[in-house]
């Protein structure tokens, strides 16, 4: 067992190859404290991508008004940690954890009202995860795609994790 334990053993019973998606999203959104004491809720969750919601309040904002960008950072790490957990789905009882060791985060614009993450995972990743019989560490990039409610891109973030397969 690793100094991280089973980070992912509360989706195991979820996951396998019937997996019920909306509870792997119930997980999700039940175990990350800072998401949740800041009301960032992964909103739909599939095989192929996660969507989160950052909601328009005040205590996300920054000193102009706008979204402050680690709120914006905030729902896209959580959004694209929960892609994870969809694509990877099958496969989910031989993750450890996993953890951001890289990210780039690109603003393109300010970002007002309810702001809404997709994300999506590299699926060469998942493939090897399926493919490979022994534990280890696996590489897994991921990106999510920031939109305004009027669905214009307002960022997107790019992230290099690491996991730890058994």
């Amino acid at each position: 067992m690793s100094f991280f334990g089973k980070a992912y053993e509360p989706f195991v019973p979820f996951g396998g190859s019937d997996p019920d998606f909306a509870k792997l999203r119930e997980v999700a959104n039940g175990l990350a404290p800072h998401t949740e004491h800041n009301d960032i809720r992964i909103i739909d969750l599939d095989a192929e991508r996660a969507v989160a919601q950052i909601p328009d309040v005040t205590h996300l904002h920054n000193h102009v008004g706008t979204v402050h960008a680690a709120a914006l950072y905030l729902g896209a790490e959580f959004c694209a940690a929960a892609a994870f957990v969809g694509t990877a789905a099958a496969h989910l009882e031989r993750v450890e954890w996993m953890v951001v060791r890289d990210c780039r985060a690109v603003y393109t614009r300010p970002a007002t009202g309810t702001i809404t993450a997709t994300a999506t995972v590299d699926l060469r990743a998942v493939r090897e995860l399926a493919a490979r019989g022994e534990p280890g560490r696996l590489d897994v990039d991921a990106k999510a795609v920031l939109r305004d409610p009027g669905g214009a891109v307002v960022g997107k973030v790019y992230f290099d994790y690491v996991c730890q397969i058994s």
